[in-house]
């Protein structure tokens, strides 16, 4: 019975689901164009059929000046003031990130991985996104410059 009922009622909504679209369709179409307001003369419309010419002297605008932040106020030569602090940045240490990688580790994923790299250790799998190489000969060394304890 309830099958019965679904069948019925789907068949109910969609009847009345294409009846209301016909007669939208039917109102729709059926209904007469609005009329446009009647042209009073050429300059009423924003575009005039025939060309006019403006006399710009009879016109009152206003001109303003330009803004001062579209003004470029730098020349190529003057330097610009910057937001990093010079004498703070100049304390930090350049990074000279090198490492040096074993020759088992570079053979061992340069024969496991075709798109090994060694500038950066790395490989590119099928899932995407590059990946660190880990070895079983990877042990990282870093090159670190040695300096006296005298030398401050």
């Amino acid at each position: 019975m309830k099958y019965l009922l679904a069948v019925v009622g789907g068949f109910a909504f969609t009847s009345c689901t294409f009846a209301g679209g016909a007669a939208m369709a039917i109102v729709h179409l059926s209904t007469k164009p609005s009329e446009s307001s009647a042209r009073v003369d050429s300059t009423s419309i924003e575009f005039p059929l025939q060309p006019v010419k403006v006399d710009v002297a009879s016109q009152n605008y206003e001109r303003i000046g330009q803004s001062a932040s579209s003004a470029s106020t730098n020349t190529p030569g003057e330097e610009v003031e910057t937001d990093t602090d010079l004498l703070t940045t100049a304390a930090l240490p350049e990074s000279d990130d090198e490492t040096i990688l074993s020759e088992e580790h570079v053979a061992w994923c340069s024969s496991r991985y075709r798109s090994y790299q060694v500038a950066d250790n790395s490989y590119q799998p099928y899932r995407g996104g590059r990946r660190e190489c880990l070895s079983p000969f990877f042990k990282v060394a870093k090159v670190e410059e040695v300096t006296s304890p005298d030398v401050v």
